[in-house]
């Protein structure tokens, strides 16, 4: 079995943890999967609708299957 190293980054919104997840991923050579991307939906203005919870998990099983 193939083990993953994966490293979770959580925090407080505005506590800059995409700030340092952003930059530890380019340190480590990992992929940076943001929470917010699969949570809220792409509107103007942005963070105003929330995607439903099955939307998320489809989103965020698809980017780890591109990301493995």
């Amino acid at each position: 079995m193939l083990q993953k190293n994966i490293i979770h980054i959580l925090g407080a919104s505005g506590s800059g943890t995409t700030s340092i997840a952003t930059c530890l991923a380019k340190l480590v050579g990992y992929q940076h999967l943001d929470t917010d991307d699969f949570y809220w939906r792409n509107t103007p203005p942005p963070y105003t609708a929330a995607n439903e919870p099955h939307e998320r998990q489809q989103q965020l099983a698809r980017a780890l299957k591109v990301h493995e």
